[in-house]
């Protein structure tokens, strides 16, 4: 009996709690987070590749902040999609924030789960073309063979090899054309 009343008080004020929340915007990190753990949330990931002058292919990366997840890791740039947005919504929020950049295009290349201390994900990789993004201490360009040692991990492994194998291959295609 006290186990179904903490468990029924605490669900009431979960709802309520949500419903004084509801408005307009992003919720709130905090709750944003904790929702996190009973949801799936549906991520974007925007990757800028580029070949250099010396010929190599180079990545943009961004390092996040410090009370952020993955505090002071590099990384793409990326955000969740949040109620009734579209992914042009997204682009448009990531060209200014940590692209500081127009988004010209962008392509789908592939997607994949991911479980981490914030939930689980659906990670929703694009390749975009930016025409350049300015460097700075926080964001810079990287050959792809050299990333930054402090990297988040499902970055390095995961969403710039997909990224990469896309924009190889599309470059393939076309000097065959």
């Amino acid at each position: 009996m006290v186990n179904h009343l903490k468990t029924s008080i605490t669900e009431w004020l979960a709802v309520y709690s949500l419903r004084l929340a509801r408005r307009e915007g992003p919720l709130g990190k905090d709750l944003y987070n904790e929702l996190g753990f009973y949801l799936t949330s549906i991520g974007i990931e925007a990757v800028a590749l580029r070949v250099s002058d010396q010929g190599r292919l180079e990545v943009y990366l961004t390092r996040r902040p410090a009370g952020d997840a993955y505090p002071l890791q590099w990384h793409c740039p990326g955000s969740v999609l949040r109620r009734q947005e579209y992914i042009e919504n997204v682009m448009q929020r990531l060209a200014q924030r940590e692209f500081k950049a127009p988004i010209h295009s962008f392509s789908y290349v592939d997607e994949f789960f991911h479980q981490e201390q914030r939930g689980w994900f659906l990670m929703k990789v694009y390749v975009v073309n930016t025409n350049g993004a300015p460097e700075g201490p926080d964001r810079r360009w990287y050959p792809v063979d050299a990333l930054p040692a402090h990297i988040v991990a499902h970055h390095a492994d995961e969403i710039i090899p997909r990224a990469v194998r896309y924009y190889q291959q599309q470059i393939m295609e076309e000097r065959q054309l």
